[in-house]
């Protein structure tokens, strides 16, 4: 049994993988943990292998194919789980723990409410290797008609005292009790959804463990650093981005919040409308 496995899912994201495993060995003085690595078929696996051979406390374990965020989360906790771990983080890969990070967590731990724990996130430059000063999600909230948003983004960074419960934490940095992970794979069969592959997954799992009885919380005193960009100009992402964001919209309405239904069909039918035939809006609310 060890304190912790920590899990990344990557793709083409090498660059970061020496900084993060240096900031994950920094977090820990009194603490045992492995890293767990799953590469989606990246272009620079070899890099991250390399990296991997270096470190004996991380493993890569490989996919052929780009499963995803979700899956290949869920793959590699299969693998952590062998190694009876006390809790499991769930970190991106331009995710950078600070100082004795995983250490602090212990304590807050031994309250046996918290589901899922988790920190201000703060954006960070990595080309310079320093904080912007500036916040980039103190957890997610969501709009009394529907909207999703991470808290304070884009603001200045005021350290406060006080612990936040949000209504889901970012799927960028989720620390999760193994108690909690039993629970959610006897009663799911799973963590992560994998009906999401990417957007609105942090969500879903958070409002499943609210469901549980537990709470969603972020820490005043684990601060991280994010490198997450923020695509302001909503004409600039993508069209398969848009489409997952609001079909997963509907997914979390259905499932969790009705209320926000409205909101969500709207999305969708506007994210179709704008780009799409309309007979593909109504081919995809009939696979949900």
């Amino acid at each position: 049994m060890i304190d912790f496995c920590i899990i990344t899912v990557t793709y083409n994201n090498s660059k970061y993988i020496d900084y993060l495993i240096e900031c994950v060995n920094n977090s820990v003085q009194s603490s045992t943990f492995h890293v767990f690595i799953l590469d989606n078929c990246s272009k620079d696996v070899d890099i991250i292998e390399e990296i991997c051979v270096k470190n004996s406390h991380v493993t890569l374990i490989k996919s052929d194919t780009n499963v995803g965020f979700c899956k290949g989360n869920n793959v590699a906790l299969k693998s952590a789980l062998k190694l009876e771990p006390k809790a499991i983080l769930f970190l991106n890969p331009d995710l950078f723990l600070t100082d004795l990070w995983l250490d602090k967590t212990k304590t807050i731990l031994n309250d046996n409410s918290i589901g899922i724990l988790s920190g201000p996130l703060l954006h960070f430059d990595f080309e310079f290797k320093k904080p912007t000063g500036l916040i980039d999600s103190l957890g997610i909230n969501v709009t009394r008609y529907g909207k999703w948003f991470d808290v304070s983004q884009g603001r200045p960074f005021f350290k406060n005292s006080e612990p936040a419960f949000p209504k889901a934490i970012c799927g960028a940095l989720m620390l999760i009790p193994r108690e909690v992970i039993d629970i959610l794979l006897k009663t799911d069969g799973y963590v992560f959804n994998e009906k999401f592959f990417m957007y609105k997954e942090d969500v879903d799992l958070s409002l499943r463990i609210q469901k549980l009885g537990y709470k969603v919380l972020v820490h005043p005193d684990l601060e991280v650093f994010h490198c997450r960009g923020w695509k302001k100009d909503r004409s600039a992402m993508p069209f398969m981005a848009k489409k997952l964001s609001a079909i997963n919209d509907v997914r979390v309405a259905l499932r969790h919040r009705l209320i926000n239904l409205p909101f969500a069909l709207l999305k969708l039918f506007y994210v179709y409308t704008a780009e799409l035939p309309l007979r593909e809006f109504y081919t995809s609310i009939k696979k949900l």
